[in-house]
């Protein structure tokens, strides 16, 4: 018990901490405004991307059929390169936010600020969205990708012996079973 209530002190002050210089920077507003505006963003850029993809499937759980697979291998491709591309435009435009905060004042400095402030805003909501697409889409047609999701779900099947967590067409699985029998 005294360990639970120690990290939770200590969750807390390093919470307290990182408050404490978030809100001490000249770009708070900024990160503040980031902070409700891109998971609104990112919602509405997410189902526009899946509705551009044609990957409706998605949303009413069943498995996909043969055009959605068509469009997912070409869809997937563009959706990397928008990973990279708003990723990269997020964190220039980060770097820019908080180097050059946003001010009510009309000076190149000020809008600069708002400029870089609402760039980073929109790259960071197409990150986002881009990141959760891909994963969900990649999730839906193959449980075992993207890479770091399949190296989980092995590591938590060999450690738990559990083959729910992996694919129902496992080879592992069927060796393993075959000698049971």
């Amino acid at each position: 018990m005294f360990e639970l209530l120690f990290l939770c002190g200590v969750f807390g002050l390093m919470l307290g901490a990182i408050w404490e210089y978030v809100t001490a920077l000249p770009a708070f507003p900024t990160i503040l405004v980031a902070s409700a505006a891109i998971p609104l963003l990112a919602w509405a850029d997410y189902l526009r991307l899946v509705q551009r993809l044609e990957l409706g499937g998605m949303s009413r759980r069943r498995a996909p059929v043969p055009p959605e697979r068509f469009y997912w291998t070409l869809g997937r491709g563009q959706l990397r390169t928008m990973l990279i591309y708003s990723s990269a435009l997020a964190l220039v435009a980060w770097v820019a936010a908080i180097k050059f905060p946003a001010a009510f004042e009309p000076t190149k400095t000020a809008v600069a600020g708002w400029t870089a402030g609402a760039v980073a805003i929109v790259a960071s909501a197409r990150f986002w969205s881009s990141v959760i697409a891909y994963v969900r889409a990649s999730q839906w047609f193959d449980k075992m990708t993207p890479w770091a999701v399949g190296f989980c779900r092995r590591s938590l099947y060999r450690i738990s012996e559990n083959p729910d967590f992996l694919a129902p067409d496992n080879p592992e699985r069927r060796e393993k079973e075959e000698s049971v029998y």
